[in-house]
């Protein structure tokens, strides 16, 4: 399979007892270009019980179904943002307090809430040549 991705563990400021499982992923075209792309990105996922995702090239999936983004967020019943944007997005299961966006191409942020009352700025990104 040619997608790939990151996942970091971050710890979350004011605490050493828990962490942050952020994953960082260039999704190929919507996940589109993959046999059951949009499903195997939903495991991977799953699999990897993260609590945010910053998404590049979430565009909209091939047949009836919306963009990568906001379908993945309806499976894993999460949030998400993605504004204007073909191309950025933030999923999470936490809550997100507000949004923000750059740019379509460049940039889409969100404020996001854990269960502990801590927030932090998540933005996904994409710097071109």
């Amino acid at each position: 399979m040619l997608m790939s991705a990151a996942c970091v563990a971050l710890a979350v400021a004011g605490s050493s007892q828990q962490d942050l499982r952020v994953m960082v992923w260039n999704v190929l075209r919507g996940a589109n270009e993959v046999d059951r792309g949009p499903e195997k990105t939903l495991q991977i996922i799953r699999e990897h019980d993260v609590d945010l995702v910053l998404l590049q090239e979430s565009y909209d999936i091939n047949g009836e179904r919306p963009r990568l983004g906001e379908w993945l967020a309806g499976e894993l019943g999460w949030t998400h943002h993605q504004a204007e944007s073909k191309h950025l997005c933030v999923l999470t299961p936490l809550e997100i307090d507000s949004t923000f966006f750059h740019h379509e191409w460049h940039g889409v942020g969100a404020r996001i809430r854990d269960a502990m009352g801590r927030s932090f700025l998540a933005w996904s990104i994409w710097i071109d040549w």
